[in-house]
């Protein structure tokens, strides 16, 4: 079944008025200036979100989108690791891409988000390892001195 969507910016706000409630993938990208993630929570069945290339610096409003597999946020503002507990308890979410975010550049980034969002199998494009998923649990035993 195919749906269609409707999709409205104002002044740096996403609203999102679904047409049909079965939607799977939404795709919002190229330099929409869009800031915040909101109205979203009717979109319950969507599967594929990519918010990529534009100015958003929160993950809040993503955490009720339980059936989210896939979330590209390539190109934004995130700055801060913390903001991936937002979507800490999106269970079925395999697959984050936070590329060309300021998050980046925080120390042991790849190794906190991991942790953070231990279900991953890819983070910004490369495949999530087990000796990643164990390399995080090692230096928490390392830093405790245990």
């Amino acid at each position: 079944m195919s749906s269609l969507i409707c999709v409205c910016v104002f002044v740096h706000t996403v609203f999102i008025f679904p047409v049909f409630v079965m939607y799977h993938v939404l795709s919002i990208q190229r330099g929409n200036q869009i800031e915040k993630i909101e109205n979203v929570e009717t979109l319950r069945t969507l599967q594929v979100l990519d918010l990529s290339l534009n100015r958003i610096s929160s993950l809040s409003g993503l955490q009720n989108l339980h059936l989210l597999g896939s979330i590209n946020l390539e190109s934004n503002l995130i700055s801060e690791i913390k903001e991936a507990t937002h979507i800490h308890d999106l269970c079925l979410l395999r697959e984050l891409n936070l590329q060309r975010n300021l998050v980046q550049e925080q120390l042991d980034y790849r190794l906190a988000v991991i942790f953070l969002l231990q279900h991953l199998t890819g983070l910004d494009q490369e495949k999530v390892t087990v000796e990643e998923k164990a390399g995080w649990m090692y230096e928490m035993v390392i830093s405790d001195g245990t």
